[in-house]
């Protein structure tokens, strides 16, 4: 007798299932006086990439009271839960030596009309997707160095060098000449 095992992975988000966890988490924030601000794939889709997401990330000052579902802890701070209508979330307070990075980049987010909180700017995704340096947070900065819109190249520059330091604008700097140097091979 065989036994199969049902796979665990997580599907894909889409738009009405992210839009509710945002709504959800901004009441649940402002009920618990938490100061958060959207991130991840989430935040990338504001700024105009068409990359998936399994979870929507959120950054924190606290964690707000009310998430469901097993929370767990995330190893450098916060926590994955569920929003209330059991979407997957993470909810990120950085209790590392990144913590103020990130405190900085919740600070500095920007507001959107159509949107109940705060988005973290392209240019403060930068540093983020850095100091991450996974696979799809290269592949995010590619997009926000190269083809996101609303990003402000200096300003995203001028952070790194702020938050991350001489080493961090260096690879900034290398990063960007790498990037445009592939795309120029991309189309020829």
């Amino acid at each position: 007798m065989s036994s199969s095992k049902k796979s665990k992975a997580l599907k894909f988000l889409d738009p009405n299932e992210i839009t509710t966890a945002i709504n959800e988490i901004a009441a649940l924030a402002q009920r618990s006086h938490v100061a958060i601000a959207l991130a991840g794939g989430a935040a990338m889709q504001v700024h105009g990439s068409d990359r998936f997401t399994k979870d929507v990330d959120f950054i924190a000052d606290h964690v707000p009271i009310g998430l469901r579902g097993d929370e767990s802890m995330l190893s450098f701070g916060g926590v994955s839960a569920l929003s209330p209508g059991g979407v997957p979330v993470d909810v990120i307070v950085r209790d590392d030596d990144q913590h103020d990075v990130y405190m900085h980049a919740l600070e500095h987010a920007d507001e959107y009309d159509d949107l109940p909180m705060r988005v973290v700017s392209a240019e403060w995704m930068i540093p983020l997707k850095m100091l991450a340096g996974r696979g799809k947070d290269l592949q995010d900065l590619e997009f926000l160095l190269l083809d996101a819109e609303d990003c402000d190249l200096k300003r995203a520059r001028k952070i790194v060098k702020d938050e991350i330091g001489l080493y961090g604008v260096r690879e900034f700097d290398a990063l960007l000449v790498e990037l445009k140097w592939k795309r120029s091979l991309e189309t020829k």
